[in-house]
């Protein structure tokens, strides 16, 4: 049975919320990423979550997403292209099926920089779009397992209209070249005969006058059901509260958005492009941002490295890195699936301080932090268990920085390759079979990253 989401309840909402944007806007600042033309380009996937939650490579598993936002004729214009991979497989009837979306936003009111309200225009398709034959190259790339599901029988392709309400609030400015604010949106989208879509965000947003920052969010998501029964898993995982974060340093892009009641969450990396990035010069090391993969283990890490005492070979290591178990290294898959989660910080040393040209940039890294190993129901139901321990970190590696200005002219950019061993000290939880000896540990391995040295 196809559960419609009530239009006038939902309009009711909009209203309200923007009632709220429009009575908190004070003098705004244009600042705010609202109100910035910019251009972004990300590639998605269930497995990039931060590992906040369950990771069962399903539901919206994989995709690509395009978003613009451009000032013409004195209005900011709205750009927004998504293509997702959605999959259905943790149930006896296995399912997968495409979906593209694209639209436009027409500006329908402003005031000054405070508050937008546009409307939405485009067309929604879904069905099968060829996107599984692409998973699967990229699965067999990493050392996953495939993807084999048959495609739904779906096939629509349909307008799609909508409404999106944002605004923002301005908090000041910590210096001549950072500010902080506020930030409320509110969407809904429609297509007929079909779906219909709520989503509520609020933002903390803290920012260069270049376009780096970090996001800090939440809000509530809600899509109505289909008759498509892949469209209505997903739907689920995709519904209720969330809270996510996003990074922006140097163009260089990585958020994640998690859904704890459900236990499903998503991250996007890509890259980022504004008008702002092309002022500015590196003359020296304010942080440093650093994304990149470990041997062994199917995920990502994020460092951000702080001048320790405005040393310019000293630094403080904050790391915090994640990883889904892969169908070649745990036993019982697909019935058992399962991700490692791992926080640490400390001190790196260098002997090179960065400099404008091109470098060879050794480092070492000592680390202490806290492990977690999760395992849980894959296809059946399962006791989950958990593994948690103090673990020491040491790492050696040497850093190629690039002369060129990539994309911020604020920034400095370069490679990274390590080696990197971790020694467990002393275990905090062990819940069910999981111990010290059974957990899947590779405390070696070695890694490749990207990383941004970024001049505030």
């Amino acid at each position: 049975m196809t559960t419609q989401f009530a239009p006038r309840a939902s309009m009711l909402r909009i209203v309200l919320v923007s009632i709220c944007l429009f009575s908190l806007s004070k003098a705004a600042s244009a600042q705010s990423p609202y109100f910035r033309t910019s251009y972004e380009l990300t590639s998605f996937n269930d497995g990039w979550g931060g590992g906040f939650s369950e990771i069962h490579d399903d539901g919206r598993s994989m995709g690509m997403r395009f978003v613009a936002q451009s000032e013409m004729a004195n209005a900011m214009w709205l750009f927004d292209a998504s293509f997702s991979g959605i999959t259905r497989q943790r149930y006896a009837k296995q399912s997968r099926v495409d979906e593209l979306s694209l639209s436009v936003g027409v500006p329908l009111y402003s005031i000054d920089e405070r508050l937008q309200v546009h409307g939405l225009i485009g067309l929604y398709s879904f069905g099968n779009r060829g996107l599984s034959a692409i998973q699967n190259s990229v699965h067999d790339a990493v050392g996953t397992r495939p993807v084999e599901l048959e495609y739904e029988d779906a096939n629509l392709n349909s307008p799609l209209f909508g409404l999106q309400v944002r605004g923002t609030i301005p908090l000041g400015d910590y210096s001549s070249n950072i500010s902080s604010g506020l930030q409320g949106s509110v969407n809904y989208h429609y297509v007929p005969g079909y779906i219909q879509s709520f989503r509520a965000e609020a933002s903390y947003y803290i920012q260069s006058k270049w376009a780096d920052r970090v996001l800090i969010s939440t809000g509530y998501n809600y899509q109505s059901e289909s008759e498509y029964l892949t469209q209505v898993y997903t739907s689920r995982l995709e519904r209720g509260f969330f809270y996510g974060v996003s990074t922006q340093i140097g163009g260089v892009l990585y958020k994640f958005e998690v859904y704890p009641n459900m236990s499903f969450s998503t991250g996007s990396l890509g890259f980022a492009l504004e008008p702002n990035q092309l002022s500015g010069e590196f003359s020296k090391q304010s942080f440093t941002f650093e994304l990149g993969m470990v041997s062994h283990q199917n995920g990502l890490y994020q460092r951000f490295l702080i001048p320790a005492f405005g040393s310019k070979y000293f630094s403080f290591d904050i790391h915090h890195q994640f990883w889904s178990m892969t169908w070649k290294r745990l036993d019982g898959f697909p019935q058992a699936h399962g991700h490692d989660r791992q926080f640490s910080g400390g001190f790196q040393v260098t002997p090179f301080a960065i400099k404008n040209k091109f470098q060879i940039l050794p480092y070492v890294s000592l680390r202490t932090g806290w492990r977690t190993e999760h395992r849980y129901s894959g296809m059946e139901a399962q006791t989950p268990e958990m593994y948690s321990a103090l673990v020491g970190i040491a790492e050696g590696g040497v850093r190629l920085k690039l002369p060129a200005k990539i994309l911020s002219r604020n920034c400095s950019y370069g490679l990274t390759g390590f080696y990197t061993t971790r020694m467990e000290f002393h275990e905090f939880s062990d819940i069910g079979s999981l111990t010290r000896h059974t957990v899947e540990g590779y405390g070696a391995a070695y890694g490749v990253a990207l990383f941004v040295a970024t001049d505030l």
